[in-house]
């Protein structure tokens, strides 16, 4: 049975795309580098960056920005669930940290809590298109009004995130959320960005705060807004009792 040339080298094209896509997702896999921290019985912490990635030679958000300074994310876990406090650069990254999740805890539902807008932040979102994704109304509406600008890389420039993946589940200021009988406070501060959303763990006095605490120096963004947060935030932090906080976590 002989065999036409012209189908002979359709086949062969098709296999060396399929070789080299293959090879494409095995480098991004190998890429991804996480160091994982167990805080507690139910509080992980995975990092990215530093380290050897201070020699990055790369000057896009990603390589000459967020992984010199490092970026970390929080799980939160209980029997087959799981919240995830932001996602990281990639979609990479995030997919490694559920993965994790499923692999060594048995994780089988997940939601996705944004500490606020940024693109370091969200850039895995796509990871956890099937699952819920909460955050403060103001994050989704940034996320919109930009979504354009970042899918086309045109916002911080490359690489673009695309598709961008918005929160799905939205609230203003204040939220409690449960993790099994663990209680979550959501609540937002204008630090850093004005969408900022901290997670406040009232059973062991943690309090993790995104980007609102950072080394060794914190980011207001949206400075003209100091003087504003200043004069409404009073009555939001007259609630907490700093006193009350053993743990503070970037």
């Amino acid at each position: 049975m002989r065999m036409d040339k012209g189908r002979v080298w359709h086949w062969l094209a098709i296999f060396s795309l399929l070789s080299l896509w293959s090879l494409n997702t095995m480098a991004k896999e190998e890429a991804v580098n996480i160091e994982v921290s167990r805080l507690n019985d139910y509080l992980l912490f995975f990092y990215a960056g530093r380290g050897d990635a201070v020699n990055n030679s790369g000057e896009d958000w990603v390589s000459g920005a967020a992984m010199k300074l490092g970026i970390g994310v929080y799980a939160l876990h209980q029997g087959k669930k799981a919240i995830v406090y932001d996602t990281m650069t990639s979609v990479a990254q995030a997919q490694w940290i559920k993965n994790y999740l499923r692999k060594e805890l048995g994780i089988e539902h997940f939601t996705v809590v944004q500490s606020h807008w940024h693109l370091d932040h969200v850039a895995g979102n796509e990871a956890f298109t099937d699952d819920n994704i909460i955050g403060q109304q103001l994050t989704r509406d940034i996320m919109v009004e930009k979504k354009a600008a970042i899918e086309s890389g045109e916002e911080w420039g490359e690489p673009a995130i695309n598709p961008l993946v918005p929160p799905n589940v939205v609230f203003n200021k204040r939220m409690d959320i449960y993790l099994g009988d663990l209680k979550l406070e959501l609540m937002n501060f204008n630090v850093h960005t004005k969408d900022a959303n901290l997670i406040y763990i009232p059973k062991d006095k943690i309090l993790l705060c995104g980007d609102t605490l950072e080394d060794t120096i914190t980011y207001m963004v949206d400075i003209v807004m100091v003087k504003f947060f200043c004069r409404k935030s009073k009555p939001h932090l007259e609630k907490i009792s700093f006193s009350d906080v053993e743990s503070c976590s970037q």
